[in-house]
């Protein structure tokens, strides 16, 4: 195996829509090495893509990489694989042991909300601030969240710790989660939930509404002053603030990153929810958008690699 002179890790984040890999060095720098639709037929193809790209900057650099991080949405088992995927047609997607097996390297698995959270803490938000309490909450298609509490990496006892989005939140709404069950909060506040909350706020409250198929339409309808979104949005922003205000408590955090589509583009809906937010016996932390466009996940699955004493 050829010795590594200087520090960097393969990064991967395996998307629902897409597959980044990059190259990452010591000090987070990063070089985008292959964006591309997520095989979705066959999964052995993803592993064989990543290999190319292990050999591919051994052969260019002369170096071998010093371990591989990974990134992926849905329940992780660390020492193995990705199972039941929430946005990819597979029932299991077994990384780690193959893998290590033919790159010969350290492999590391992480949810995606668990990498971002370690990419804020070491490239964003949380290095600016050095902070060793923080969380990072994603609003996208479903709602999750990663700690860090006291400078290491909450991971629970399978290593799926903070799916904030299947807690229940306080609302006269009886919505069903994308799990199946009533009263979640990405049931109201998700990609998934919002058009189907949207349908439920307006039967329920008998106001005429025009069908809506994604969140965009609903916050494009509110940018344009339209009194049905705007009213649901503040019932949402109230919902999401209930939310917020629950992990405030729970974890105790100095600083909360927020990502995702649905606040990164309207950043004005953030500010809503969180004038909404009560301190109740504790306090409202320090709670800004990520500044890493997306990336967090990414730069943070090689964390472990260099840094492996915050995930233990």
């Amino acid at each position: 195996m050829l010795k590594t002179r200087e520090e960097y890790a393969i990064a991967v984040d395996i998307g629902g829509t897409n597959l980044r890999i990059a190259k990452v060095t010591r000090s987070y720098e990063y070089e985008l090495l292959v964006l591309q639709k997520t095989p979705q037929e066959d999964k052995s193809e993803i592993i064989e893509i990543i290999l190319r790209v292990v050999e591919q900057c051994k052969k260019e650099l002369r170096l071998a990489p010093s371990g591989i991080g990974i990134s992926a949405a849905g329940p992780v088992d660390p020492k193995a694989g990705i199972f039941f995927p929430p946005n990819l047609p597979y029932d299991e997607i077994s990384l780690v042991f193959p893998l290590q097996d033919r790159a010969g390297t350290l492999v590391s698995l992480l949810n995606d909300c668990r990498a971002g959270v370690l990419g804020e803490r070491y490239a964003g938000a949380g290095l600016i601030k050095q902070t060793d309490n923080m969380l990072y909450i994603t609003f996208s298609t479903g709602i999750g969240v990663g700690a860090i509490c006291n400078g290491h990496l909450v991971l629970g006892s399978r290593g799926n710790a903070g799916e904030m989005g299947h807690i229940p939140v306080r609302t006269r709404y009886t919505c069903r989660c994308s799990c199946g069950v009533f009263g979640h909060f990405e049931a109201y506040a998700s990609g998934f939930g919002l058009p189907r909350f949207f349908v439920q706020f307006c039967e329920q409250n008998s106001t005429p509404h025009a069908f809506v198929s994604n969140a965009k339409e609903i916050f494009d309808r509110a940018i344009q002053r339209d009194p049905i979104a705007m009213k649901f949005l503040d019932e949402v922003a109230s919902i999401i603030a209930y939310g917020l205000s629950t992990v405030v408590v729970a974890y105790d955090p100095s600083l909360i990153v927020v990502e995702g589509p649905i606040m990164r583009e309207n950043p004005w809906f953030l500010e809503i929810c969180l004038s909404k937010m009560e301190p109740y016996f504790t306090y409202v932390p320090d709670i800004v958008l990520s500044s890493l466009n997306g990336y967090a996940p990414l730069l943070g699955s090689i964390v472990p690699v260099f840094e492996p004493s915050s995930v233990i």
